[in-house]
């Protein structure tokens, strides 16, 4: 097992894990992965060479903190 951030490469893995874990639409998809989409801001669990979970999260500030959003834990 090896924790790392994806690879562009490994956008189609991704977007799979993500549509079989919240059954969100291709539309939906384009548009996080297109707008909001970082490998420095995910990470992923391989196993065997293939992804098995993800994570990403959104950069933000709360009270003026730097802080970051957790999202799409799959």
């Amino acid at each position: 097992m090896k924790i790392d951030h994806p690879t562009l490469s490994e956008l189609p893995a991704l977007r799979q894990l993500w549509q079989q874990t919240f059954g969100d639409s291709d539309a939906y998809l384009n548009l996080f992965f297109s707008l909001a989409f970082a490998p420095e801001r995910s990470m992923c669990i391989r196993a065997d060479g293939q992804i098995q979970a993800a994570a990403y999260w959104l950069d933000c500030k709360i009270c003026q903190r730097k802080a970051a959003y957790i999202y799409a834990v799959a």
